[in-house]
């Protein structure tokens, strides 16, 4: 199942995805651009053993993410821009 946490989050539903799709992957959903930004495994108890029963992907559109991912760094003070935004004479 797919979820994308922009506000407001909403179900993006449920798709096959290769197995092993984890954080920072990008997937295209219906020709829309995502980045996978968490993923939740599920698991259920069978007959004493846990089994996976099933994934829950967390997306954000690429865009936001690369927004985010820049804000972030200006946050914390390791944006590297282009040059010329340094001093002005």
């Amino acid at each position: 199942m797919l979820r994308q946490v922009t506000p407001p989050p909403r179900s993006l539903g449920i798709y096959a995805l290769p197995p092993m799709t984890h954080n920072g992957e990008e997937i295209e959903i219906e020709g829309q651009g995502y980045v996978v930004t968490r993923l939740e495994l599920t698991f259920k108890l069978v007959k004493g053993r846990y089994v996976r029963d099933h994934s829950r992907l967390e997306v954000q559109p690429t865009g936001r993410y690369f927004l985010n991912m820049m804000l972030d760094n200006l946050i914390h003070g390791t944006y590297v821009g282009p040059a010329d935004c340094g001093q002005q004479d």
